[in-house]
């Protein structure tokens, strides 16, 4: 029997399962007991329904142009620059991804891409989910170097994690779903344009490493940490925890644009080296704690439920600002300025005002 180099296989209307092998016969497919190796695999556009939940392929390149109802795979494997890409309405992705030799994974999905918890990806080129539809995320997802790339609204159906080794990060769109969220960007950026967690919120939210670390939206987590980073981590919205874990954030410089809450005794701690600039209000069921040796620009109230307020670095005072611990203690062991001439004013709950020139 013949082996090929490169196969398109097209059913009209059918719906085929099994294995795909080399050296078999196109009319053999369905039956194929073992998978083909180093191929070119393109399924062609007039495909209606493609299940492979058991098969597993291994070839240079997987490419699907036009799957009109549903196609669900098994373990894909390439090794050629090409990669996979997958084009259909709803798509399954049932046990692991894997690329070699700069391989990149694109799926434009105009229904529901669904990545199971079996499907974690090794990926050695970029991942680029560009189709207008949503994604069910429930895996682990690493490049090297290569891109992370989400497109449509993710919903997180168990703990995932997204690894680049220097590839930035980027959802397009909204982020829910009451699981754990992992990004380690290493050198790259991470940029999350959508709310997330406004609809359902997330489990523990988490930012290992990057460089610029952008929340466009509001975000809702049970908890929110930033291990590391080097550049500038924006939140543009609000922030809203509800455990003891609370924030916590270590890096460089940052910015709160948006009101902070934190309830179920959950604290608020900064680490920073650089400048970190708040300009909205904190309201926390637990303590501020505020260290690493980065100035700190302070336009914002801050209350707690009897905890301490502390302020490790130097504050400048943007505009009059009340601190409220209801017993707690409030203490700066940096010097407190104001930023125009004339001073602003610090207020604290012993009712106790200071002119800060």
């Amino acid at each position: 029997m013949a082996t090929y180099a490169s196969i398109r296989y097209k059913f009209s209307g059918a719906n085929v399962s099994g294995v795909l092998q080399a050296s078999n016969n196109l009319n053999d497919v369905g039956a194929a007991a073992t998978s083909r190796t180093n191929l070119g695999v393109a399924i062609g556009s007039d495909v209606q329904a493609f299940i492979s939940a058991t098969a597993g392929i291994t070839a240079a390149s997987i490419s699907e142009t036009a799957i009109t109802i549903s196609s669900a795979f098994g373990a894909l494997n390439t090794d050629g620059a090409a990669g996979i890409n997958l084009t259909g309405v709803l798509i399954t992705l049932q046990d692991t991804i894997t690329t070699t030799n700069a391989g990149s994974v694109t799926i434009t999905n105009s229904g529901t891409l669904t990545i199971e918890e079996a499907a974690n990806m090794v990926v050695d080129g970029a991942f680029n989910q560009n189709g207008a539809g949503s994604v069910d995320l429930a895996a682990t997802i690493v490049t090297s170097g290569g891109d992370i790339h989400f497109a449509g609204d993710v919903s997180l159906e168990d703990i995932a994690t997204l690894v680049t080794a220097g590839g930035d990060i980027t959802f397009d769109s909204t982020v829910d779903g009451g699981f754990a969220l992992t990004m380690n960007a290493g050198a790259g950026n991470i940029e999350m344009t959508g709310a997330v967690g406004s609809a359902v919120r997330l489990g523990l939210l988490t930012v290992a490493d990057a460089a610029d670390v952008t929340f466009a939206g509001s975000v809702a987590a049970i908890s929110v940490q930033q291990n590391a980073g080097t550049g500038t981590t924006t939140f543009s919205s609000t922030i809203n925890t509800n455990v003891a874990a609370g924030v916590s954030l270590t890096g460089a410089a940052f910015s709160f644009d948006g009101a902070i809450t934190t309830t179920g005794t959950g604290s608020f701690t900064l680490v920073n080296t650089g400048v970190a600039t708040f300009s909205d209000n904190l309201t926390l069921d637990g303590a501020f704690n505020q260290s690493g040796g980065g100035v700190v620009e302070l336009s914002s109230d801050i209350s707690t439920t009897g905890d301490a307020i502390y302020f490790g670095s130097a504050v400048t005072l943007k505009t009059d600002v009340s601190m409220i611990t209801s017993g707690g203690s409030i203490e700066f062991a940096g010097n407190v300025n104001g930023d125009t001439i004339g001073g602003q004013s610090l207020e604290r709950s012993e009712e106790h005002t200071s002119e800060l020139q």
